[in-house]
């Protein structure tokens, strides 16, 4: 029985030069960010954290590894002080930005979504998780974040995106958007072929051809077109036209 209490003194003993250790650890690493020295600041705090919790220091590690230019360390330490206490609002910011510099996109997009879910002034925010699951390639995602942004507050480069989103995924709403497009920023000549090939390919044959006359007006020429002008002559019941593209 002597000898657990003694064993158990050892224990409570080494333990207490343990945390006396690491708030050394801890204290030196505030003096060291103050330096600048961050590389220092790293090893500090790792060496603190590896027997101690602490929020201060896990954001001081992020600190360090952004300003390091690590931004999946940086992340680990904002996910870690996650798991702790909840992010402020600029610690969130903070996450998903250097999730992003990571190209860990899903963390990123994950990040802004909540960010985006918890703003009343979210516009820029929305746009951007849908540019970055445009980099992730899910466009249907893509289309449902653009379309989060109120139509009085959606510039003409989100039009754009909108549009575009709305053809790669097949969506009705893209005829209406390159109208949308065009009445904004005249929509440039290869947009205005993207339209009549969209149109055409899903059975709107004379919509086709107006975006087909807007690409002749911009190009004054048809150049390889004389097939899908046929096609689309033909289509739109305009048989003569359409044999003359032949």
């Amino acid at each position: 029985a002597l000898g657990d209490e003694r064993d158990g003194e050892v224990a409570a003993a080494g333990r207490s030069v343990a945390e006396r250790r690491a708030r050394v650890q801890g204290e030196l690493a505030r003096a060291l960010a103050e330096a600048g020295l961050w590389a220092d600041v790293r090893a500090s705090v790792d060496e603190a954290l590896g027997r101690m919790s602490d929020p201060e220091l896990l954001v001081l590690g992020a600190q360090a590894s952004t300003a390091l230019a690590q931004p999946h360390d940086a992340a680990s330490y904002l996910q870690r002080l996650a798991s702790v206490r909840p992010l402020t609002q600029d610690e969130g910011r903070w996450l998903a930005g250097q999730c992003e510099e990571a190209a860990d996109l899903g963390c990123a997009v994950a990040q802004y979504r909540a960010l985006a879910a918890g703003q009343d002034s979210s516009d820029l925010l929305w746009e951007h998780v849908g540019d970055l699951e445009n980099r992730r390639g899910d466009a249907v995602a893509a289309l449902a974040a653009f379309r989060q942004v109120q139509p009085a507050e959606r510039t003409p480069a989100l039009w754009s995106k909108l549009n575009r989103a709305a053809v790669v995924t097949g969506d009705r709403e893209a005829a209406v958007l390159f109208e949308r497009v065009f009445e904004m920023t005249a929509l440039d000549a290869a947009g205005r072929l993207d339209a009549a090939r969209y149109l055409a390919a899903n059975g709107r044959a004379d919509e086709a051809l107006a975006w087909y006359d807007r690409y002749l007006t911009a190009t004054r020429r048809d150049d390889g077109l004389q097939l899908e002008l046929a096609r689309a002559n033909l289509a739109a019941s305009r048989p003569q036209i359409g044999r003359a593209h032949v």
